[in-house]
Parts: C-alpha cells; structure tokens; sequence
C-alpha cells in the first residue's frame, strides 16, 4: 500500500512538473522569449531553441558559453562580462541589454535577464534566465535619440540665430537713430541758414528803400538850398539837414 502511495505521488509530481513546462513554454513562446541556463562550475550552457536564435544560430547549432561571449558586440563585451562577473558575486539578478553578432555579420539587440541557483551549500551553482531579442525596439529608440539630438542641436542653432538677429537689430536701430540725428543737425542748420538768407535780403531790402528815401530828402534840401541863396539862416538849416543825411549808414 505504502509502495503504491508513493507511486502515485509520484506520477502526480511528474504530471505537475510537465504542466508547469508546458505553461513555461507557452509563456516564452508568447513573449518570443528564450530559455538559458549556465551551470557556473564549468560555465556550461544550454540554450533552447529560441535563445539561440536570438543570437542567429539554428535550434541544432552548437552554442557554447565562450561562442556566446565571442558573439557579443565587441564594444558591449567587457560590460556584459563585469554584469555577469557581479551576480556571481552578489547574487542579484543579471538584467542586460547588449548588442551581438550573428554569423551573417548583422548587428542585433537582445534583453539577457536570470536569477541565481544555489546549491546546498548556499553557493551559486547555476544563472538560470531568459533572452529576448529587441533590435526592433532599439532601432526606434536610436532613432528617436538621433531625432531628439538633431531637434536640440537645431533649437541651439535657432536660437544663437535669434540672438545674432536681435544684436543685428540693436546695432541696425543704434545706427539709424545716430542717422536721424544726423538729419534733423543737418535740417536744422539748414533752416537755420535759411532764416539768416531771409533776414539779410529783408535787411538788405530795407536798406535799399532807405536809401531811396534818402535821396529823395537830400533832393528837396537842395532844391530849397538853390530857392533861398540869400537867406543865411535857412542856408545854414538846410546844410546841417544834408551834413546830418550824408552821415547816415546807408
């Protein structure tokens, strides 16, 4: 009886084992993931058919731990090294994105993600993870960073042009007014001179009609000198008036 319960224990365990696979499976299978696990004595890995694909190697293809590293993109190779190098240490979870290489020379992304395994010991025995290949996230997240980066370079160049204009527009202003200035000096001597024209052809017009009347007085003074010659007094009357016409400012 003993000997039957525990067979039955058994195939029940076996039967749960294979439905949590097969739920695994489906999992992976609808998030495009794959399976890995690194036993961390010898670094040996082994790769499902998925995660080796994501590295551009068929489901049969040898995938050793060292190929893995020999497809890392050789700029991401040392940071993917010091990640793994830092959870065998610590024991945290190993989460990277990295850059690899397939066979055929192209370039891909993957998300690498795994926990620890430990033994009874308390040491770490094996990274068991999952892989995922995101080169069609990054390109969009390049791009929208090239995007961004040449947005930023030409609000930079937008706005160094923006102050170039508005010093351009300072100095233009500066020079206009100084050129208004300029004028309106130039318009005001110019009215200024205007006014003494005016004032010197109305002075020497005065002048002129001044003079005329002159003439006239003195000609009737010296028709009254001729019409009375013997009269000493009026003589002298008269000749004082011309004296005193003849040195007027004319």
């Amino acid at each position: 009886m003993r000997s039957r319960r525990r067979q039955y224990e058994a195939r029940s365990r076996l039967k749960e084992l294979r439905e949590g696979e097969r739920r695994l499976q489906t999992a992976l299978k609808a998030g495009s993931l794959g399976s890995w696990v690194l036993d961390v004595g010898a670094m040996v890995l082994r790769a499902s058919a998925s995660s080796k694909s994501h590295f551009g190697r068929g489901a049969e293809d040898d995938f050793t731990y060292e190929m893995l590293r020999e497809a890392v993109h050789p700029e991401d190779r040392a940071r993917m090294g010091e990640a793994v190098a830092r959870t065998l240490q610590t024991g945290d979870d190993y989460v990277i994105e990295y850059r690899n290489v397939w066979p055929d020379g192209s370039v891909h992304w993957v998300d690498v993600r795994a926990r620890v395994r430990k033994n009874d010991a308390g040491e770490v025995s094996q990274l068991v993870g999952v892989s995922s290949d995101i080169t069609t996230r990054k390109q969009y997240e390049l791009e929208r960073e090239r995007l961004l980066s040449e947005l930023a370079r030409e609000r930079a160049a937008l706005s160094e042009l923006t102050a170039t204009l508005e010093e351009r527009v300072r100095e233009r202003t500066t020079e206009l007014m100084s050129e208004v200035a300029a004028r309106e000096r130039a318009q005001e001597q110019l009215l200024q001179s205007q006014k003494m024209e005016s004032i010197g052809q109305l002075t020497g017009g005065v002048a002129h009609d001044f003079n005329n009347l002159l003439m006239a007085v003195m000609g009737n003074l010296d028709l009254l000198r001729k019409r009375y010659p013997d009269d000493p007094r009026a003589q002298r009357l008269i000749g004082g008036a011309m004296e005193g016409l003849s040195a007027a400012p004319r």
